[in-house]
């Protein structure tokens, strides 16, 4: 007979909650400084969270160069640029996002068929400041994060809930969900477009496919998913603190921020 040893699990998970709290005691307040609407206020529950969807096969070029050359990972690249265009646009210069990370590459959770994703908190002081040492702190915070995105979620919620009735706690009311394969990319069956990315930003394409109830402590949420020869920023709302256009900014600006930087570097 086996014996379980859950000394291990006990400690990762008393770590974990004790770095949440932390993060959330020294985040902002409020991320979203001045409402967009004052008057779709969260008393009004039957307003409506907006969905838009940008398609730019630039950007799945762009982030491939930008990450090569900096010498971090795209997913950093393209968390660090939200985070820098949010910063810019919120009027909080630290930006905290609830990220969806899976959990499998814990040694308990690695042979599990079920699947395991849990959010991580991820705190960046001073995002606004320069666009590529916001990049560069991404990685190092990230991996903290993801290293304490296991534990008790019931506990978690009971000390947060504590947190937020004392006011001590952050705005954690922005998520962020890269749900990329890492196995598959954007031009595995449509091949590498030649054209440079000053013709590739001409491709970009703006949609609003839906509109969602409010959801709970939610304020802004961003998938990025893998798209036959293009990546994809999916992004839902608060009208109260992001208008439609407020959104077309934040993704538009997403894409600017890295097309930039790799147009900078040269072909690669």
């Amino acid at each position: 007979m086996r014996l379980v040893d859950y000394t291990q699990g006990r400690r990762r998970d008393e770590a974990a909650r004790r770095y949440w709290c932390e993060r959330l005691t020294a985040g902002p307040r409020r991320i979203f400084t001045a409402p967009a609407a004052p008057d779709l206020a969260d008393t009004d529950p039957g307003r409506l969270f907006p969905n838009a969807l940008l398609r730019s096969p630039a950007l799945a070029v762009a982030v491939e160069r930008v990450a090569a050359g900096w010498g971090a990972s795209d997913a950093a690249v393209l968390l660090g640029a939200a985070s820098h265009q949010l910063a810019r646009m919120s009027g909080s210069d630290d930006i905290l996002f609830q990220v969806v990370v899976s959990n499998r590459f814990q040694p308990a959770a690695a042979e599990s068929v079920s699947t395991m994703a849990q959010e991580a908190v991820f705190l960046l002081p001073d995002a606004g400041r320069d666009f590529q040492d916001a990049v560069r702190r991404t990685r190092s915070v990230s991996f903290s994060a993801f290293r304490h995105a296991g534990y008790d979620k019931w506990a978690l919620d009971r000390e947060v809930a504590r947190l937020v009735e004392r006011g001590e706690a952050a705005d954690h009311s922005c998520w962020w969900n890269d749900t990329r394969d890492p196995g598959t990319g954007p031009f595995d069956t449509t091949g590498r477009p030649r054209a440079a990315l000053t013709e590739l930003t001409g491709r970009t394409e703006l949609s609003w496919p839906t509109e969602f109830l409010p959801r709970a402590n939610v304020s802004v949420a961003v998938d990025v998913l893998t798209a036959p020869g293009a990546l994809e920023l999916c992004m839902t709302a608060d009208p109260a603190v992001l208008t439609r256009d407020g959104m077309e900014t934040f993704l538009r600006g997403v894409e600017r921020l890295v097309v930039t930087e790799a147009m900078a570097l040269g072909e690669a």
